[in-house]
């Protein structure tokens, strides 16, 4: 469990450190096996604001790639995946699969192609995103279920 990191009442000197990285530095960061922990910090950690947090991961945006091929940086993207709305998988699935050839052939970016449905996200749209309405839908309500 990585929530101790960023669980501190004020969580703000280590978001305005992350906010002031570069974009190289933050991708360097999620694929290390410390700095991964970070990010698993960010997604869960309940002090973070939405809006805080996407300031963040917005400039992971043109990564996902070099992300999703590496061992730390491909289990960063399937949490961001994990917590990401429908238009944000949209987005993220644009960029990876127009490099579904590539990926696939990586030991760690098939993973990534398979996780996101990236083959089916290319050849039948609808079908995809109704998948992935479900998906979050199962996802909140057992959210939910663990919080009773």
């Amino acid at each position: 469990n990585s929530e101790p990191v960023l669980h501190f009442s004020d969580p703000a000197p280590v978001l305005l450190s992350l906010a002031d990285m570069t974009d190289t530095d933050l991708v360097t960061l999620a694929c290390s096996q410390a700095g991964s922990h970070v990010f698993d910090a960010l997604l869960i950690s309940s002090s973070i604001s939405e809006k805080q947090r996407k300031k963040i991961l917005r400039k992971l945006k043109g990564h996902y790639v070099q992300l999703a091929c590496s061992k730390c940086g491909s289990r960063v993207l399937d949490r961001i995946w994990n917590a990401a709305t429908l238009a944000g998988k949209q987005e993220m699935a644009e960029e990876l699969a127009a490099r579904e050839r590539e990926l696939q052939s990586h030991l760690f970016g098939h993973h990534i192609v398979r996780n996101f449905a990236l083959t089916h996200f290319l050849k039948r749209r609808g079908d995809w995103e109704e998948h992935q309405l479900a998906e979050n839908k199962r996802r909140k309500l057992f959210a939910e279920l663990l919080e009773d």
